[in-house]
């Protein structure tokens, strides 16, 4: 895994330096992009942690979050605590 030292870098580089340690509250689908129909990565269980990156607003309102770390991809905000 990376250390403190190339993640904080690498996290400066994207622009990522509010990354925000969350659970997942309720099982979650894990998806490959923000859009709710993109490919189905797999099911989070509730209590996994996560990473949040980023999070943004779609066009009907809900909100999605960007997951890093060893789990890449995104699920909607409401199934993270």
């Amino acid at each position: 895994m990376w250390d403190a030292k190339f993640k904080a870098s690498l996290c400066d580089v994207l622009g990522l330096d509010n990354v925000e340690k969350m659970t997942i509250a309720r099982t979650a689908v894990l998806r490959a992009g923000s859009a709710m129909d993109s490919d189905n990565l797999g099911e989070l269980a509730a209590g996994t942690a996560v990473e949040v990156l980023e999070t943004v607003k779609l066009e009907n309102g809900k909100e999605r979050a960007r997951l890093g770390g060893g789990l890449a991809g995104w699920v909607s905000k409401s199934f993270l605590k």
